[in-house]
């Protein structure tokens, strides 16, 4: 089971694709969507098992449903918030809290007083890569942290693409 893993996610393409890598750069999981898919859904092919992500169309701040090896559960966006924060309801790690900040760009996923996942980032690139550390020792551990990493990237994406378009409207 790797223990840092890297998602990379190029920013000057048109492709839906995240690929997450081991510390050995062997690739380890790819995410991927297809642009027909309406609600948004995505499928992160891990370990020879698929976990589905899926958004919820009329959920308001962003709500993400996820189904596969780490559980059934979903994360929601905390809106009021001065940091970027999401809860996880279902699964196993149900009350987990994922915080992170926008300038320093590290991310912490928690589940009480438990440290589940710790992530960093490079800025410096023509790539969004997040290097992810998995301090838990569960097995479900390194699906949740899979799917719920690939989901903030897929979100981060889509408030940046409507962001984009209401800019462009306005001009």
């Amino acid at each position: 089971m790797p223990r840092i893993l890297r998602f990379s996610n190029k920013l000057l393409t048109t492709r839906d694709r995240v690929i997450i890598t081991d510390e050995d750069d062997r690739v380890v999981a790819v995410a991927h969507s297809s642009p027909l898919n309406w609600p948004p859904a995505w499928t992160l092919h891990y370990g020879g098992s698929e976990i589905r992500i899926q958004r919820k169309v009329f959920a308001f701040p962003g709500s993400w449903r996820m189904s596969g090896a780490a559980g059934d559960f979903t994360l929601h966006r905390i809106f009021f918030s001065l940091k970027r924060q999401y809860r996880v309801s279902g699964g196993v790690f149900d009350g987990a809290r994922i915080a992170g900040q926008v300038w320093s760009r590290k991310l912490d996923i928690t589940r009480g007083k438990e440290r589940i996942a710790l992530s960093h980032s490079r800025i410096v690139t023509l790539r969004d890569i997040h290097e992810v550390e998995i301090v838990s020792d569960l097995t479900e551990a390194t699906p949740f942290v899979l799917s719920v990493i690939a989901t903030l990237m897929i979100d981060k994406r889509v408030v940046d693409l409507v962001t984009e378009l209401t800019r462009m409207e306005l001009d």
